[in-house]
Parts: structure tokens; C-alpha cells; sequence
């Protein structure tokens, strides 16, 4: 993405987002490179917190990133979750996420969509957001957790190059299988990186 592709696309999400969850926008778009760095260091779970994913629906991106972690994870299924700010109780996930998903020998067949309202955030979760759409109205909600809300891109605050603008992982949903492999070709990366950031081992094991 270009810087001036970059532009547009904050300017956009900018003027979508209602004003509480707008100045968390700002906010996250001004926070330097340190300060994401810092609170990387620190974004270990405690003995009750979660990892938990985030995304628009928890159809795709989130239920995707849950199901790559409760794989190499199994002992830890209980404590890797993903919910949506707009997610619909009960739905299956999207179908191309579904195709994907079984390509990648993930599948998703069981999944159904949960709204971050029922996971009861706490105060020991990481909460992992895929864009920042997604990351504003989860900080305009739970206010007292800003210190644990992530970008999923925000993994690679030490300086690696991100395959993606804005430390986002933009929404698949309608843009087709081919997008939806990309997409989840990246973030099987990015959750098991996560992962070991979060339970502080290397979760990341060959297939």
C-alpha cells in the first residue's frame, strides 16, 4: 500500500467510526514505534487472562487466528477465544473462510460467531484486534483495557517489515477466495507470534 493509499485509508476510517471510538483512532495512529514496543514487552497473559482475536463479524479473521493458536495450542483451547464488534450470535463462518480454511487443513465448520460483549473482557486478557477499525471501538468500549488492545500487525513493533500497511489485516469478507488464502496465509504467521507473546513459548511448529 502506498504512504498515499495509507492516508486515505486512515482518513476513512476516520470518518466512519462514531466520536468516542474516533479519538482512540487518532490516538493509536499517533502512538510512536516505542510505546507499541513497550507494551508488547509487557503483553504476557497472566495466570486468568486470554488471548483473545477480534475482528468486524468473527466469521473470518478472528475465528481463523483462534482455530491456527487451539492447534498448536491444545492445552491452551480454553484460553484462546475471538468475538466481533459487530458479530451476529451463532453464525457460521463466511464461505470462502470456510473453503480456505479446510484447504489450509484448518477448518472452520464448527465455528460460530460470538460477540465480544459475551466474552467479558478482563483486565489479564491480550486482546488482538485485526484492523483498526476493530481496535477503536474495542478501546472506545473498554476503556481500562487500552494497555492490552493490540493491532494484529503490532506483533512486529520491534522494526520486522510488515507485509501489510498500518499493522492492519484488512477485512476479506466479499473480495473471494483468493484474497481470503492471502489473508489467512499471513495471519497463521502473525497468531502463532501471538501466541508466543503471549503465553511466552514458541508456539510456532513446522505442518
Amino acid at each position: 500500500m502506498s504512504r498515499l493509499a495509507t492516508w486515505r485509508r486512515r482518513l476513512w476510517v476516520l470518518r466512519v467510526l462514531p466520536a468516542p471510538a474516533r479519538k482512540w483512532a487518532i490516538k493509536r495512529y499517533l502512538e510512536s514505534q516505542a510505546s507499541r514496543a513497550s507494551r508488547l514487552a509487557a503483553a504476557q497473559l497472566a495466570g486468568a487472562g486470554r488471548l483473545v482475536f477480534v475482528c468486524h463479524g468473527n466469521i473470518m479473521r478472528s475465528a481463523f487466528a483462534t482455530r491456527v493458536v487451539r492447534e498448536h495450542m491444545p492445552a491452551q483451547i480454553a484460553r484462546v477465544v475471538g468475538g466481533g464488534t459487530h458479530a451476529r450470535a451463532g453464525r457460521a463462518a463466511q464461505d470462502a473462510a470456510l473453503v480456505v480454511a479446510a484447504q489450509l487443513q484448518l477448518p472452520l465448520d464448527q465455528h460460530r460467531a460470538t460477540p465480544i460483549d459475551a466474552l467479558d473482557l478482563g483486565e489479564h486478557d491480550v486482546i488482538v484486534c485485526m484492523d483498526a477499525l476493530n481496535e477503536a471501538n474495542v478501546l472506545a468500549g473498554y476503556p481500562t483495557l487500552a494497555p492490552r488492545v493490540f493491532r494484529v500487525g503490532d506483533i512486529c513493533a520491534g522494526g520486522e517489515t510488515l507485509p501489510f500497511a498500518d499493522r492492519e489485516l484488512h477485512d476479506p469478507y466479499g473480495k473471494g477466495e483468493q484474497v481470503t488464502r492471502s489473508a489467512f496465509q499471513i495471519l497463521a504467521s502473525l497468531a502463532q507470534a501471538w501466541a508466543a507473546r503471549a503465553f511466552g513459548e514458541d508456539t510456532r511448529t513446522p505442518r
